[in-house]
């Protein structure tokens, strides 16, 4: 139940306030000033709402302390079960449910309508001595500090991405565990890092995905737009084709990385090893969403040219001619040439061996290297990204991809949608001795105007130049 004597004190404001409006109003459509009887009304009102003013704020200051204090008991004890601690520092039991809706509630209703701005608590850092992952496993066992800490840092990576605290997903006492959103340093770390595993994925057109799973509708052109056309003078313009459109479906999958680890290695956890298991769960999870990115591309269905791998280079059917046929295709059906080849790390690594007739390298580690009859410029340093054959990006994935393809496209004609925020999970599945962590996150893909936005290359022979 509310303070009613800060609720008395802001009926009093407001019929202050509705008071000195009307005599203000009344001036106006008389159209003249104030005279001095009402003047000093004005002002004695005035003064009176100014020392409302400030005890309204202390009240409100302190029913919204009150009620943040509040909330996070109830966060604390939906975290640990649906338990709440008493005053003598234990835990009775309560309703989860109940626990929900009154967080919600909280998140959603400040008092007096206050709007806060959390700011970083500290908990974890990457430099501190604190472990994330242990108080994980920690809050699932009861420990109310540990739960705290977790909320407080949510909270604040929520506030910080400009989401509202709602989103905070509990960890539970399930089996499955729940969601624990990573603290800033983590995903500032994930940001670096989606370069390193995932090239093809990162070089395609990305966007935020928020937080919605929901399948998204996305509209698409079918026929260019019309010409008007006057075959004759006087006669009326003719349009032909008509402009069409239609949709597709795309819907988000959950995309997760899992990593297996000692319960001994979480006992003695520091910010160190931290970052050791939080690395290996990214690096598991871009091995999967980069090996998606070319199932996708390559489920797109887009047309397979034959070319040789084992003729001379100089042949019409070598690899290092129909790459460029195939970027020709790619340009004459989307009206814009691709700017994306792709192939597996051994393919890359062929093309980089591509010499002419005279054994001088067609694609160069770097430009200024005297006469060369060069075709790109490439290195295994510059794999993921940097590398130019041919005129095109030329980009070496790690996805399960076959050594005899090869892939061109347009990078707006692919997308990758991703999740704002990654969470873990905790699960003994094995027994207490063995913990496995999971993070996981949304992904959704869309190559628009399949099969002609891809174009691809099946190689026969074993790759080397003649």
């Amino acid at each position: 139940m509310g303070n009613k004597y800060l609720a008395h004190l802001r009926g009093q404001y407001a019929e202050l306030e509705k008071s000195i409006a009307a005599i203000t109003d009344k001036a106006h459509a008389e159209n003249r000033s104030l005279n001095d009887n009402e003047r000093g009304l004005v002002q004695k009102m005035g003064e009176q709402m100014t020392n409302m003013a400030a005890e309204i704020k202390l009240l409100g200051d302190q029913e919204r302390e009150n009620a943040q204090i509040a909330a996070q008991e109830r966060e604390i004890a939906l975290l640990t079960g649906g338990q709440r601690q008493g005053d003598d520092g234990q835990f009775g039991s309560s309703s989860v449910a109940d626990a929900t809706r009154a967080h919600v509630g909280a998140s959603m209703s400040p008092v007096g309508g206050a709007q806060t701005n959390p700011r970083d608590p500290g908990h974890y850092r990457a430099t501190g001595n604190r472990s994330l992952f242990r108080d994980i496993r920690d809050a699932k066992q009861g420990d109310g500090h540990a739960a705290r800490r977790l909320v407080e840092s949510s909270q604040f990576v929520l506030s910080d991405r400009g989401l509202p605290e709602e989103q905070v997903r509990a960890l539970t006492t399930s089996s499955a565990g729940g969601g624990v959103i990573p603290p800033k340093w983590m995903t500032d770390m994930f940001a670096r890092r989606t370069t390193m595993g995932r090239p093809l994925t990162n070089a395609i057109t990305n966007i935020p995905l928020g937080n919605d799973p929901r399948p998204m509708t996305l509209p698409k052109e079918t026929a260019d737009a019309p010409v008007g056309v006057q075959a004759a003078e006087l006669d009326p313009p003719v349009d032909s084709p008509d402009w069409d459109s239609d949709v597709d479906t795309v819907t988000p999958i959950t995309i997760t990385g899992k990593q297996k680890v000692s319960r001994q290695l979480i006992d003695s956890a520091t910010p160190a090893v931290d970052q050791l298991i939080f690395s290996s769960l990214v690096r598991k999870r871009d091995t999967l969403v980069e090996r998606r990115t070319v199932l996708i591309i390559e489920q797109a269905n887009p047309s397979l040219m034959t070319a040789s791998g084992s003729v001379a280079i100089t042949d019409s059917t070598h690899y290092n001619k129909r790459i460029i046929r195939a970027m020709t295709n790619v340009f004459a059906t989307r009206n814009a040439p691709p700017d994306l080849i792709f192939g597996s790390p051994r393919r890359f690594g062929m093309v980089l061996e591509l010499a002419d007739t005279t054994g001088r390298q067609i694609v160069l580690p770097g430009f200024n290297m005297g006469p060369n009859n060069a075709a790109g410029v490439a290195s295994l340093g510059n794999a993921f990204s940097g590398s130019v054959w041919h005129g095109t990006q030329f980009i070496a994935t790690p996805g399960e991809l076959d050594d005899g393809r090869l892939y061109t496209l347009g990078r707006d004609d692919a997308i990758y949608f991703e999740s704002d925020l990654l969470r873990f999970t905790y699960e003994e599945k094995e027994g207490p001795e063995a913990i496995e962590l999971g993070i996981w996150g949304y992904s959704a893909w869309w190559v628009m105007y399949k099969p002609d936005a891809v174009q691809g290359l099946t190689i026969t022979g074993d790759g080397e130049s003649a």
